[in-house]
């Protein structure tokens, strides 16, 4: 779990023990939008995937050798109502 949401095994643990100091508020977003979100509609596939599978979708660095990857690219950086990213130009040739 703590490798799907991007945070290191501690950082999980003290905020599951209620321990960890700092606020929790990007954690629980984060969880929020892979494990609660349900199936949702990928414009760049127009197909239903899960919450889980966007959010790596939204990792997946660029690719020329695969249309597929280019299309989920520019769609999670150019305006995606699932994106939790922004238009940034981050690892772009």
């Amino acid at each position: 779990m703590a490798t799907q949401l991007g945070y290191s095994h501690s950082v999980v643990h003290e905020i599951l023990r209620g321990k960890y100091k700092a606020s929790t508020d990007a954690v629980e977003a984060k969880v929020r939008a892979i494990y609660m979100r349900g199936a949702l509609r990928c414009p760049a596939t127009g197909c239903e995937i899960s919450g889980a599978q966007c959010e790596t979708n939204q990792r997946l660095p660029f690719s020329t050798a695969n249309p597929m990857r280019a299309r989920l690219w520019r769609a999670c950086r150019g305006g995606c109502q699932h994106s939790a990213l922004t238009t940034e130009r981050e690892g772009a040739a």
